[in-house]
C-alpha cells in the first residue's frame, strides 16, 4: 500500500512539474482536503496495518501559519497477535477514529509550485471493537499527540496535491503481562504509530 501511494505521488509530482501554476497560500484563506492512506500501528496496539480515510479543514492566518482540524477513520482493523490463526478463529475487528487539531508551518518558497510544511498537534483516538460471538463490544478513547510534515504541489492557483507523513503517539492502557508483578492490571504507555496519506487540497 505504501509503495502504491509513493508511486502515485511521484507520478503526480512529474505531471505537476509542467503545470504553469504557483503556490497560492494567502493570508485568511481556507483549505479543504479529502485524503486516503495507510496507518501502521505499534505492536502494543495489536492491530494490523490498515487503510485510512479522512479529511482536513484548515485556515491560513498568514502566508506561512495555519490551523487545521483532521478526522481519520480506519475501518475494520484486524487483530495482530502472535500465535493466533485468522483462518481458524472468528477474530473481532476494530474501527479506529482519530480527531485532532494541528498547527501548520508552510515554508515560503517564492513563485514555487512546491510548498513543504511541518505540523504538530493533539487530540483523541477512539478504538471501537466490533461485536461478535468471541468478544463483547468495547470502546476505548485515548489521548493522542502527533507531529510530521509533507509537501503540497499546486496544479493550479486553487488546487494542490498533498502528501503527509505523521507520527502519532497514542497513550493507551497496555495489559500487564507479568503475572508476578502486583498492582495495576494495566500500564499506561505511549504507543508509536505512523500514518502516510495523500489527497487533494482545495484552497479558497
Amino acid at each position: 500500500m505504501r509503495k502504491a501511494l509513493s508511486a502515485l505521488f511521484l507520478l503526480a509530482l512529474m505531471a505537476g512539474a509542467a503545470a504553469p501554476a504557483r503556490a497560492q497560500l494567502g493570508a485568511r484563506s481556507l483549505e479543504i482536503e479529502p485524503f486516503v492512506g495507510v496507518m501502521t500501528f505499534d505492536e502494543d496496539v495489536r492491530l494490523q496495518d490498515e487503510v485510512a480515510f479522512g479529511g482536513r479543514i484548515g485556515f491560513n492566518f498568514t502566508d506561512t501559519w495555519a490551523l487545521e482540524g483532521t478526522f481519520n477513520f480506519i475501518p475494520n482493523a484486524k487483530l495482530d497477535i502472535p500465535g493466533l490463526d485468522e483462518d481458524d478463529l472468528d477474530l473481532p475487528e476494530t474501527s479506529v477514529y482519530l480527531a485532532h487539531a494541528n498547527l501548520v508551518y508552510n515554508f515560503p518558497l517564492n513563485q514555487s509550485r512546491l510548498v513543504p510544511f511541518l505540523t504538530a498537534g493533539g487530540g483523541i483516538a477512539n478504538f471501537n471493537v466490533n461485536n461478535n460471538d468471541q468478544i463483547a463490544e468495547d470502546s476505548e478513547t485515548d489521548g493522542e499527540v502527533n507531529a510530521g510534515g509533507g509537501l503540497k504541489l499546486f496544479l493550479s492557483e486553487t488546487i494542490a496535491l498533498r502528501g503527509d507523513a505523521r507520527h502519532h503517539w497514542i497513550f493507551k492502557e497496555i495489559p500487564n503481562e507479568d503475572p508476578d508483578q502486583p498492582g495495576d492490571e494495566a500500564d499506561h504507555e505511549s504507543t508509536s504509530n505512523w500514518e502516510f496519506t495523500g489527497g487533494l487540497s482545495f484552497n479558497f
